[in-house]
C-alpha cells in the first residue's frame, strides 16, 4: 500500500510538472508566433508615416519582451525537470532565444535607418545648418563699444538656435542609428562651446575697448586743460616791472606805503614837518 501510494504521488507530481511545462511552452510558442508576425515591419519600413512606423515598431518591441520573458519562463522550468528530454528542449529554445535576439537587432536598425533618413534627418539637418552658419557669422563680428549690442542680441539668438536643435535632437535621439546620434550630438556640442568661448572673447574685447576710450578720453581731457592754461598767460595784459599788480582796495586807516600817517582831525590842513599843524 505504501508503495502503491509512493508511486501515485509521483505520477500526479509528474503529472503537474507536465502540465506546468505543458502551459509554459504553450505560452512560449504563442509569443514566439506574435513575434515572428511583426516580423513584416522589415517590409513596410521604407513605405509607412513616421506616426505608423513608430507604432508598430512599439508594439514589437512588446512582442519581443513577452518572447524573452516566456523563453526564460520556460527554460528554467524545464531545468528544474532535470531530464535528458527537458535539458535538450532547454537547449533547442536557447538557441531559438538567440535567433530572436539577432533578428529584433536587424528590425531595429532597419526601423532607425528609415526613421533616420526620413524623418529626422529632414528635421536636424537644416537647423544644425542655420546654428552653424549663425556661429560663423557671429566670428567674424569685429568688437567694438558701438557694436557691442550686436554681439549681445548675436549671442542670443545662437543660444536660442543650438537650444532648438538640441532639444530637438532629444526628441529623436532614441530612434536614431548610434553612428548619427554620435554625429549630431558632437556638432551641437561643438557649437555650445563655440558660442561660450566666442561670447568670453567679446566680454573681454569690450573690455579692453572701453578702457582704451577711457584712456583717450582722459588724455584729450588733460591736452585740453593744458591747452586752455597756455592760452589764459598769453591773454594775460603786459607788467614791465615783472611785480604783481598792487590791490586797488586798501583797509580805512591805512597808510600808503611811503608816505607819513596823517594825525586825526588834520584833514585838510596844511602840513609843515611831520606831525606838527602850522
Amino acid at each position: 500500500m505504501a508503495g502503491d501510494k509512493e508511486k501515485q504521488e509521483s505520477s500526479a507530481k509528474l503529472a503537474e510538472e507536465e502540465g506546468m511545462l505543458g502551459e509554459l511552452k504553450r505560452e512560449r510558442s504563442g509569443a514566439q508566433s506574435a513575434f515572428t508576425r511583426k516580423n513584416i515591419l522589415t517590409r513596410t519600413a521604407n513605405s509607412s508615416t513616421e506616426e505608423k512606423l513608430k507604432a508598430e515598431w512599439d508594439k514589437f518591441g512588446r512582442e519581443y519582451c513577452n518572447l524573452i520573458s516566456a523563453n526564460t519562463d520556460y527554460i528554467e522550468a524545464l531545468s528544474e525537470a532535470d531530464t535528458e528530454a527537458s535539458r535538450q528542449q532547454a537547449n533547442n529554445v536557447e538557441k531559438m532565444a538567440e535567433d530572436c535576439d539577432q533578428r529584433f537587432a536587424k528590425v531595429e536598425q532597419e526601423v532607425k535607418s528609415s526613421l533616420w533618413s526620413r524623418f529626422a534627418l529632414l528635421e536636424l539637418a537644416p537647423l544644425a545648418r542655420r546654428a552653424e552658419r549663425a556661429m560663423d557669422q557671429a566670428e567674424r563680428i569685429e568688437v567694438k563699444r558701438e557694436t557691442f549690442g550686436l554681439c549681445e542680441r548675436q549671442n542670443n539668438y545662437l543660444r536660442e538656435s543650438i537650444d532648438k536643435t538640441n532639444e530637438k535632437l532629444a526628441s529623436w535621439k532614441a530612434w536614431f542609428p548610434v553612428a548619427h546620434a554620435s554625429e549630431l550630438e558632437e556638432r551641437v556640442v561643438s557649437l555650445t562651446d563655440r558660442r561660450e568661448s566666442l561670447w568670453l572673447q567679446w566680454e573681454q574685447e569690450f573690455s579692453d575697448s572701453k578702457s582704451r576710450a577711457e584712456d583717450r578720453h582722459t588724455a584729450n581731457v588733460a591736452e585740453w586743460e593744458t591747452a586752455t592754461r597756455s592760452e589764459d598767460s598769453v591773454n594775460a595784459p603786459p607788467n614791465p616791472s615783472g611785480e604783481p599788480p598792487a590791490s586797488t582796495e586798501r583797509s580805512a586807516g591805512s597808510a600808503q606805503p611811503g608816505s607819513a600817517s596823517v594825525p586825526p582831525g588834520t584833514a585838510g590842513r596844511s602840513v609843515g614837518a611831520v606831525g606838527v599843524p602850522q
